[in-house]
């Protein structure tokens, strides 16, 4: 499986949006809501990683400060 974790184990509204897993240039996983659907941990077949491969994990969501004016 592939499996991740945050500081918090508290998933806001703000921080659920749509990931996707690519091994390589084939995309392996796509969800719209991947920390609804998958809180932890993603089966996943890396059977067609043959040696060297690279896995990418990309998650997009929007955050927003606490404190609003604040400088990034």
């Amino acid at each position: 499986a592939f499996e991740w974790q945050t500081q918090s184990t508290d998933i806001t509204p703000l921080t659920q949006g749509p990931c996707e897993v690519w091994i390589d240039n084939t995309l392996r996983f796509q969800r719209e809501d991947c920390s609804k659907v998958f809180p932890g941990a993603i089966k996943m077949d890396y059977s067609s990683c043959q040696g060297d491969c690279v896995l990418r994990f990309y998650w997009l969501f929007v955050s927003e400060s606490s404190s609003h004016g604040d400088a990034l």
